[in-house]
Formats: structure tokens, sequence, C-alpha cells
């Protein structure tokens, strides 16, 4: 019999290779928030917006009324009684806050954005429950590219003067001058679209309050317990200490249970709170794409310039990123602004992001959270650049890789070998070289493989 770490019986955990939860986890012994049953426990559902921008015009319960399985249900109208704050928004980097309340109050502005939650005793009747609660809609015009964004015909947030949500600049020198001077020159757009994490498990969040001690006990699929307190901490307005916040098994995160302060944790806290039963509500796996933080979105206009013998003498960068309705950890456009330059000695730069707010779903840090975005961006630039001027890749790498951070670190150009050797990259060169040459003699024209 194993223990539940997963260590057999006559083995010590010194003798393991790897990973001790791996065995516990393969054969059916994981234990997920979802797996949890409290005694009493209700469920409760969200009412989410099928537009993306639209005034609510009102919200009618009367229908769950005759339900025996109905309870109670929250508006974000109620919220604002609770005097719930506003969804968290982290200050870095510098950006304009949009004050999003868990419950869209007067109007939504992405599809899928929660409307209404309610609670109900069984699970089986929650869907049948969610949708027979009414919601009347105003549609608005939708914002849904960062060139509709630019034109701010229409506004996401009226306490803007236009749908600019971020803006970053990092200089060095003089790029532009070292561009018109510079005999080799590569402009061009590069872009990566957005993306949604995709966990196994979808996000899913349990929570029982103790009346007698003010306390709540919140089990939750995050990344971090501590960021997740310091939100509810935050918007519940209630300090941290009465709060704890714990992890369970979790069937993936990818970032996107690690940034973003989400509207569950605490509508659960406040069902809890109020109807003094614990309360669990795990996201349909629709859900989760509809409101789970989404990755990338960014563009690039790039140029690089190098010199006769192949080095880089200037980068030049214009980034642009859609952001969504933004959310409580958008940090990732400025990441790949700090990221973009890698190893790389560049004596002139100017590089620049702009973030548009849209009618999407909130960005959120997405396995990389912006870096590798910004390796994307400068690697294609450097391989173009050296087809261009007739060099290896790898030796133009070479020949702009800069020192190690310290003294201590291993030196990028032996990271570099390394990986060249790991890659079998001269290996790979002559299996081109070899099918290129066939196919010209077979079939003439062009190389097969650039």
């Amino acid at each position: 019999m194993e223990q539940e770490v997963g260590v057999a019986q006559g083995e010590s955990v010194s003798e393991l290779k790897g990973r001790l939860e791996d065995r516990r986890l393969l054969t059916g012994k994981g234990r997920y928030v979802d797996d949890l049953k409290m005694e009493g426990q209700a469920y409760m559902g969200v009412v989410r917006s099928p537009y993306a921008h639209a005034r609510i015009k009102r919200i009618d319960f009367s229908k769950l009324q005759s339900s025996p399985d109905f309870i109670e249900a929250l508006t974000g109208e109620d919220l604002l009684k609770e005097g719930v704050a506003t969804v968290s928004e982290l200050p870095v980097p510098a950006h304009k806050f949009v004050h999003r309340h868990q419950l869209a109050v007067g109007k939504v502005r992405f599809a899928g954005e929660p409307v209404a939650a309610i609670l109900v005793k069984r699970k089986n009747s929650l869907e049948d429950l969610v949708d027979q609660v009414e919601v009347d809609y105003e549609t608005l015009p939708a914002v849904t590219s960062i060139e509709e964004s630019k034109k701010g015909g229409t506004l996401i947030y009226e306490h803007w003067s236009d749908n600019i949500f971020h803006t970053l600049s990092r200089k060095r020198g003089d790029a532009e001058s070292a561009i018109a001077a510079a005999p080799h020159v590569i402009r061009t757009r590069e872009g990566i679209a957005r993306q949604e994490a995709a966990p196994m498990e979808p996000r899913s969040v349990l929570v029982s309050y103790k009346k007698e001690e003010d306390f709540y006990e919140v089990f939750a699929t995050v990344q971090s317990v501590h960021s997740l307190r310091q939100y509810l901490s935050s918007e519940l307005k209630i300090p941290e200490a009465k709060f704890h916040v714990k992890v369970m098994d979790m069937g993936g995160g990818f970032g996107s249970k690690g940034g973003n302060s989400y509207p569950e944790p605490v509508l659960a806290c406040l069902f809890s709170r109020r109807t003094g039963l614990p309360v669990k509500w795990t996201a349909t796996r629709t859900e989760e794409f509809l409101e789970a933080a989404a990755g990338r979105d960014e563009y690039c206009d790039v140029a690089l310039a190098c010199d006769k013998n192949g080095r880089i003498v200037a980068l030049k960068a214009r980034i642009e990123c859609d952001v969504g309705v933004s959310g409580s950890s958008a940090f990732m456009p400025s990441a790949t602004v700090a990221f973009m330059l890698g190893t790389y000695m560049i004596p002139n730069l100017d590089l620049e992001v702009q973030c548009y707010v849209t009618n999407k779903m909130p960005v959120g840090p997405v396995r990389g959270a912006g870096r590798p975005e910004g390796c994307y961006f400068i690697e294609r630039a450097m391989e173009i650049m050296a087809r261009k001027i007739g060099l290896d890749p790898i030796e133009f790498r070479r020949r702009n890789i800069g020192e190690a951070d310290s003294p201590s670190s291993r030196s990028y150009q032996d990271l570099l070998n390394t990986l060249v050797g790991l890659g079998q990259y001269e290996e790979v060169r002559r299996w081109r070289d070899d099918l290129n040459a066939r196919y010209k003699e077979e079939k003439g024209g062009s190389a097969l493989v650039a």
C-alpha cells in the first residue's frame, strides 16, 4: 500500500527520482477542490452576459422564486449596498484604473462578464435556474480590435478620454540615426494572436464562513494563496487574518490561475456569510473560456540595423497590445519590453509599447507573461537579418551576445554552444542541404526547406 506522497513500501524518499506526487495523481488518488463536499453545502451559479457591450436595463429573478432549490441571488447593485470594493488592480505598471465590479453595474463590457449570481441547494438544478434569470439588455457598439480601439468612436470606459490603457517607452542612444546610417536594415511586423489557457481542471472555490469566529475558510484552485487572500481582504474590506486560503491538488494553472482577481471567490464569501452555508462554485469549460485570463495579443513593428561586420547597431520596436477590458494583472506588455533584448548587446534602442482596451475578456499572465512575446519578436528579427546578410544564424547571434550577468555565471557563449550541441544543429543543417540538393535536382526551382 502506498503512502500519501506516493512512496511505495520498501522505498525511501531519497531513493525516488523526480516528483513524488506523480504516482498518486496517475493512479487516480488526486484530490481537487471540486472533490470536496461539506455538510449542507450550497451551489453557486453565475449569470453571464451574451453580449460584448450592452446596458443592463433589468434583472428579474421572479421565475426562480417558486423553485424549492433556490436560496438567494446577488446583483452588482447588491454588492454596492454591501460596500464591496471594485476588482483589485495592481498598480504596476502605471496605468489607468478601470474600477470594474465583480458583478456588472449598469453595463457589461465583454461576453461572459458576470451579471448576477444565484445560490441553490442542489447542483443538478443549477444550470436550469441560471437560465431562468431574465436580463434585459440594450446592446451597444462593440470594440473588437486594436484598430477600432484607436479610433475612439466607442469608449470602453466613459471616465477615460480614449481607449489607451498603458504606454511605456525605453530608449538608449540614437536609434533613428544609427538605423539611417547602417548598411543593413530589416523591417518586419510580427505578432502573436490572443491565446487562452485551458487547464484540465477549471477554476473552483469552496467557502465556509465561521460566524462565531468571523472567519472564512477558502479552498480554491489558485497558484498563489497569498494573492487571493490579499484580493479578498481588499475587495471585502476585511483583514487578511480573517481568511485561510487553501489549495488542493491542481489540474494545471498556466498563469491564468495565478494573477487575476476573479469575482467568484468574493461572491462565494458573501453568500456564505449571508446564509451561513458552505458555498461551492466550479466553472464549466465554457465559463473557463469566457472569463479566464487570456494571454498574448501583442504585435510588433520592428527595425533592426547592423554594420558590415554583422554587429547590431540599433533596434527600434513599436509594440501594440489588446488587453481586453484589462485585468487585475496586466503587466505582460511591459515585461515584453523589459525582456526583449535577451542576451544581445545593442547600443541604440527605441522601444515603445501601447496597450488598448477592447470589449474582450481581461488579459493576464499566461505561460511566460510577456517574456515569450519579447523573445519571439527579437529572434524573428535576428533570423531575418542573418538571411539578409548571408550569415549563419548561429554565428550572427554569437557575434552579438553579451557577457553573463555576473562573473560566477556561465557565459552566454557557453550556453549557446551547449544548445547548438543538444539540438544537433550541424546535423540538421547537413540534412537540410542534402534535402534541398535532391529537391532541386529532381524538381528544379527554389529550395524546399529554408
